[in-house]
């Protein structure tokens, strides 16, 4: 069973097993998290997470703050199995569960039932309304933003086209809505609406 389960379409939401919220009171500690969590059972280097999230300050008090943080983690949330050998760090994959990784793997599928649980997980963008004023944090979420959106925009499609095909128009023309609010020049989506 999974100690943590973290959201971060449309956000950022950290519950543990115990059903208690997980409250990260830094914005750099949670992005840390995400950083991680996106990755889980991967070997990410300090030096590569000091970058992304400490860049401009010297490499002594980068990995400091960056000891801080995983302090404050391993604090408010033992029971996740964040693992440090030397220079490298990983989330344990079997203590953390994750909006994301459930969203890739639905849409992978490409079944209409996937796709539609799918849709369901997908609030928003990745992590939104986080603020981490760093530019190799802002460059890195953008690109993982992007990756997911297409994601998203891909099930959308499929999951307008089943529907039309099943003559299925209140389930089309959500599905057409919800593209349309994440990929507003989507002119077969404006079609399918009216």
């Amino acid at each position: 069973m999974a100690s943590l389960h973290l959201t971060l379409l449309g956000g950022f939401a950290a519950r543990l097993a115990s059903g208690r919220s997980l409250h990260l009171p830094s914005a750099k500690a949670r992005g840390l998290l995400a950083i991680l969590a996106l990755q889980p059972g991967h070997t990410l280097a300090r030096d590569k997470l000091t970058s992304i999230l400490w860049p401009d300050v010297p490499d002594d008090q980068a990995r400091h703050s960056l000891r801080q943080t995983l302090f404050m983690l391993r604090k408010n949330a033992p029971s996740v199995d964040l693992a440090a050998d030397g220079d490298n760090l990983t989330l344990a994959p079997a203590g953390v569960t994750v909006d994301v990784a459930q969203f890739r793997t639905l849409v992978a599928r490409a079944r209409p039932e996937a796709l539609a649980e799918a849709s369901t997980l997908y609030r928003g963008d990745l992590l939104e309304g986080l603020r981490v004023s760093e530019r190799p944090f802002e460059d890195w979420l953008f690109g993982e933003r992007e990756r997911l959106r297409e994601l998203a925009i891909g099930a959308f499609r499929a999951l307008v086209a089943h529907h039309s095909a099943a003559g299925e128009t209140a389930e089309a023309l959500q599905a057409a809505l919800r593209l349309v609010s994440i990929d507003p020049l989507n002119e077969p989506a404006h079609r399918a609406i009216i």
